[in-house]
């Protein structure tokens, strides 16, 4: 293995990620580095995409032309953590849903995290070419991308990473357990489509009052075996019927059914869990 490296630092400063910046890196050097990083891992010297198809992704399946990077979540790599914000999420995190069940793809993300904290430039100019070349595979009809399946990085506070320097047909979209209103605003500025994710802070829906009525939108997991909510005072829509919420109203909740290890917790009658009971939505 070589020196110890570490994400925490390579996020402290996201400014500096500028298009200039990453115009310094040649692409050979990056694709030599993250081949090199995935032998470390015992993986093959070949060099696959960061941003995978939708086709992989049982969620991102349901959306059209869509893109999504997976890093192993929180702390899990052993680089510092890519979920600033994680509580009760971390144990029954997607990560082992799916696909995530198999060895490779776990050491997959692990490469990837460690790609990216050991050799940050390099791994978002293989992003930033990846996302040029989706926009010129896909024309002038639009894609989206997830660049945060499984973390909680603020993509959208790179420079290299915003609209209009993104291709004009990207539409970048996440989710976040950020509690601050501002993150949200930021991110819609420079075309980033941020959703809250409600969690255990959020004992009643008094939390999300002001991040809602400023048309940003939330999602709420549902403990498994809880009632769909019939009414709310705001709008509510599925949302495991799809995942583009950039599609659902400004100002709207998608409610997400427990999934995997999920399924297992039981929701707080006063609120203070991840999962929600369905008479969380009327209080």
């Amino acid at each position: 293995m070589s020196k110890r490296v570490s994400i925490r630092r390579t996020l402290k400063s996201p400014e500096q990620y500028t298009d200039d910046r990453l115009d310094a890196v040649g692409m050979a050097d990056a694709r030599a580095k993250w081949a090199a990083t995935r032998v470390r891992f015992g993986l093959k010297p070949t060099t696959p995409t960061l941003i995978r198809p939708g086709s992989e992704n049982a969620k991102l399946a349901k959306s059209v032309a869509t893109y999504g990077l997976s890093l192993q979540p929180h702390s899990l790599a052993g680089v510092g953590t890519v979920c600033p914000w994680a509580g009760q999420c971390k144990d029954p995190c997607l990560n082992t849903a799916g696909r995530g069940l198999f060895a490779a793809v776990q050491i997959g993300r692990q490469a990837r995290t460690h790609f990216a904290a050991q050799w940050p430039d390099h791994f978002r100019a293989m992003l930033r070419d990846e996302i040029r070349r989706a926009a010129r595979r896909h024309g002038a009809d639009p894609f989206h991308l997830r660049l945060n399946v499984l973390s909680d990085i603020h993509y959208h506070e790179e420079p290299w990473c915003q609209i209009p320097q993104l291709p004009d047909t990207a539409r970048p979209y996440g989710y976040s357990k950020d509690p601050r209103v501002n993150t949200f605003r930021r991110a819609a500025a420079v075309g980033h489509v941020l959703t809250y994710s409600v969690n255990e802070r959020d004992r009643t829906p008094d939390s999300i009052a002001d991040l809602l009525g400023e048309g940003h939108r939330a999602a709420v997991v549902l403990a498994h075996g809880e009632p769909f909510p019939q009414d709310f005072r705001f709008p509510i829509v599925d949302g495991d019927a799809h995942d583009l919420r950039a599609n659902d109203a400004p100002g709207s909740v998608a409610v997400l059914r427990a999934k995997g290890r999920a399924k297992s917790l039981r929701p707080d009658p006063a609120g203070g869990s991840f999962v929600k009971s369905a008479a969380w939505f009327a209080a």
